[in-house]
């Protein structure tokens, strides 16, 4: 019996030693997972350091969107996104519908798909969930409780018979003890309303629901109007709890995510459920978004803002340079933030779209945790 373990071993490490050494390559100092290049014009603050555009076909031609990152360094991480194929910035600032990007195998139609990339290799790769839709609509913003099951995200929905005003629906789907994802279903009344909810997140336990929403109250029975502003609506983040067998009604989170004269939207809460993390715009501050995190107190509120991440001003020396965030998220062992950035470039080709930019990227991209 000793020859065989020994012969188990040697066989082990023949297998793992190549894949481990082709991901340690990938990965620069600091990093435990592989990254590409690394982003101009951000800087990040309470404790983040390195930011860094995610590699593999994350960031494929096409329009990457939804970070949300899962797992940890010891059991592996799941970068889940959505991907549609239609150009980011034709779509969001010249209204037009232009199919280049990547034709991923499932997809039939350029909207949006959600997907969940994982390291395989030295690189990370990328997989279409099974609940995706087959026609085609746009499926987005995605959030899953820290144990893998269920996953909520957002179907985006055209405007009813007689109103202007799309919305946007969350769904939540369920994976059985096989694995196996059954169908997506949409939450009741009133975490869903004729308004937009968007960008649902859970915590790590599955029984707290974040969300934000361009609704007025809490019941929706009407919508804010938009305020115009680039990469912003017009939204309040809202708080539901899943108990004996119903979703609560939502109400609005209390403290600073949802402070007077800020924008705020895209929630996330740690897995230790002490930080709610949120894309926000301040008006003293001459960025378009920034990232923030408030600490919970007893009463329930979130309080004591800090500012996690802020991108450069549109203006002279844009070029090259990240002008927006969204969508941030923490792993669970706290070392990797996952984010979408948006990035300015000036080629002199094109009208300018914002300030003197003229052309947008975006992708998804990764920052990790400062060690002493």
């Amino acid at each position: 019996m000793y020859p065989k373990l020994v012969w188990l071993i040697r066989t082990l490490l023949a297998l793992a030693l190549p894949a481990l050494a082709t991901a340690l390559s990938a990965a620069p100092d600091g990093w435990n997972v592989p990254v590409g290049a690394k982003l101009a014009g951000l800087q990040l603050f309470d404790g983040w350091t390195d930011p860094r555009e995610v590699s593999g076909d994350v960031n494929a031609p096409g329009w990457p969107d939804s970070s949300y990152i899962l797992g940890t360094a010891a059991k592996g991480y799941e970068l889940h996104y959505s991907y549609c194929r239609y150009d980011f910035e034709d779509r969001t600032l010249r209204r037009k519908l232009n199919d280049v990007g990547q034709r991923r195998a499932g997809q039939l139609y350029p909207a949006f798909n959600l997907y969940k990339a994982t390291v395989k290799n030295g690189a990370w790769v990328s997989e279409r969930l099974p609940f995706n839709p087959p026609g085609p609509l746009d499926y987005g913003a995605g959030g899953m409780a820290e144990g893998g099951s269920p996953y909520v995200f957002v179907r985006f929905d055209k405007p009813a018979p007689g109103m202007k005003h799309a919305s946007a629906t969350i769904l939540e789907v369920w994976r059985d003890a096989a694995g196996q994802w059954g169908t997506p279903v949409e939450l009741p009344y009133p975490v869903n309303t004729q308004c937009v909810q968007d960008n649902p997140t859970l915590s790590a336990d599955g029984l707290t629901l974040y969300f934000d929403s361009d609704r007025k109250d809490a019941a929706g029975t009407e919508w804010k109007p938009r305020n115009g502003r680039l990469f912003n609506g017009n939204r309040t983040i809202y708080v539901s709890h899943y108990r004996e067998g119903r979703w609560s009604d939502p109400v609005a989170v209390a403290g600073a995510p949802n402070n007077a004269g800020t924008s705020n939207m895209q929630p996330f809460l740690s897995v230790d459920g002490l930080s709610l993390y949120w894309t926000g715009h301040d008006r003293g501050s001459p960025a378009i978004n920034c990232f923030y995190r408030a600490t919970l107190q007893p009463d329930g509120s979130f309080q004591s803002p800090v500012l996690v991440a802020e991108p450069t001003p549109v203006g002279p020396g844009m070029d090259g340079k990240v002008i927006a965030l969204g969508e941030s998220s923490v792993s669970a062992d706290g070392e990797l933030l996952a984010f979408v950035f948006v990035r300015a470039r000036i080629t002199g080709k094109n009208p300018p779209v914002i300030g003197p930019a003229d052309k947008i990227e975006i992708g998804i991209a990764l920052a990790r945790r400062i060690h002493p």
